[in-house]
């Protein structure tokens, strides 16, 4: 695969309906490319972002700025990209539901900023209907981890120019480990602890600014342990008729009634559309292979008595004793028992009636196969790139399913890759 280069183009805006609430707006346009293999890159529009900033606490202390800020967030795909990927798709395609608290202070230019962030992210579907994460599933439904984010900044900020250094720790709030040998999937614990510098240049000419910036991970798990940089221009397009102000000292002014009722519908609007989206995002999966009707019988086979035996002597060699009459007190109460018994069944007893009701062969061919996905996996190469076995193609034919895939073989031992079954 070589090396894997990211390249993005971001439409962003912004509208202020106050002098403390903005909203906001972005767009990326993301392609991937390896430098070296067979697996083609992906290139195409991500999440459409949509946020709403606001200014919940400003104070002038210590003969420097202090402000609260709250972000609430909401991103949805705008194209079918697939997700299923890798590390080369663009985006994991999961719609996320993010709320931000963010503390700034500014002394002259120097300043420090601390940020926690909550994401919901709502379950994915992939171009496939069966996965292996740490079991089998049967659909192609992706339970998706929620994930947060802690971020620290300080530097110099001013009218031309901000120089900051970052330290930014992503956590994934569940999820599963890569196994070997294998790819990553959407919905891997990805932790990533990261330590950066961000440099960003106001020019001469009105709205454009520069920027670049580097950073390395420092810690994780499940991603890569990579160094990156990274440069772009910005363009500012002010669609706005007013004049351009210049920049007030800081102050502590009051808020009229108008910019006090958009406050308030603010707030309300940010409160009922957090709790909405983050209650709206289920995380059940269903299984296709659960909802299989029961068996029902086209033969109940009353005759099977007289079925001629096989490898048996006689059909008297195992004498079976003659039922006992529906009558007899001990047939009542061999029924009254039964009947009690299906009176007091649990919801999972059910559930195991019902998974089973459709077939012992059914079910034991998905036991194998998730057998199969856990532990039939090559073996990791040698330190000089080759494997320890000779490869060989073979056909097999394992409890009615029949696949082609490549086998490694040697020393009576053979190892097969996983296939489609």
């Amino acid at each position: 695969m070589g090396r894997v280069s990211t390249t993005n183009f971001m439409l962003m805006g912004n509208y202020g309906i106050t002098s403390k609430i903005n909203l906001l707006f972005g767009l990326p346009y993301v392609k991937t490319k390896a430098s070296a293999g067979n697996m083609a890159g992906q290139k195409g529009f991500q999440d459409l972002s949509l946020l709403v900033k606001w200014v919940a606490y400003q104070k002038y202390i210590a003969k420097g700025d202090l402000q609260a800020i709250l972000i609430a967030g909401y991103s949805t795909p705008v194209s079918n990209y697939n997700a299923d990927f890798l590390p080369l798709s663009i985006g994991l395609h999961s719609k996320n539901a993010t709320i931000r608290l963010m503390a700034d202070y500014q002394r002259g230019h120097w300043f420090a900023t601390a940020s926690y962030a909550y994401v919901s992210r709502s379950n994915v579907t992939i171009d496939r209907n069966t996965y292996y994460t740490t079991e089998m599933h049967y659909s192609s439904e992706v339970k998706m981890p929620d994930a947060s984010q802690l971020n620290f900044r300080a530097g110099y900020r001013s009218e031309t120019w901000i120089a900051e250094a970052i330290f930014n720790k992503w956590t994934t709030l569940g999820g599963f480990d890569i196994p070997k040998n294998g790819m990553p999937f959407v919905s891997n614990k990805m932790n990533a602890t990261s330590i950066g510098l961000n440099v960003k240049y106001e020019t001469p000419v009105d709205g454009l600014s520069i920027v670049a910036n580097g950073s390395t991970t420092v810690a994780g798990r499940n991603v890569g342990q990579a160094t990156g940089f990274n440069a772009g221009v910005f363009y500012i397009l002010d669609f706005s008729k007013k004049k351009k102000k210049e920049k007030k000292q800081t102050v502590n002014p009051k808020i009229n009634s108008h910019e006090k009722f958009f406050t308030i519908t603010a707030i309300l609007v940010v409160l009922v559309a957090g709790s909405a989206m983050f209650n709206s995002c289920s995380k059940d999966i269903v299984e296709q292979n659960m909802n299989y009707p029961m068996i029902n019988p086209t033969r109940v086979d009353a005759n099977a008595g007289t079925w001629r035996p096989i490898l048996l002597t006689a059909a008297n060699e195992f004498a079976c004793l003659a039922p006992i009459a529906t009558t007899s007190p001990d047939y009542i109460i061999q029924l009254n028992e039964i009947k009690s018994f299906q009176g007091e069944i649990t919801n999972e007893e059910k559930n195991l009636v019902k998974y089973w009701g459709a077939g012992a062969v059914l079910r034991w061919n998905e036991i194998m196969r998730e057998l199969v996905a856990l532990h039939n996996l090559p073996p990791y190469q040698n330190p000089d790139g080759s494997y320890p076995f000779s490869k060989c193609q073979q056909s097999i034919g394992l409890s009615n399913i029949s696949f082609r895939q490549s086998a490694l073989c040697g020393k009576g031992v053979c190892l097969f890759k996983r296939g489609t079954i």
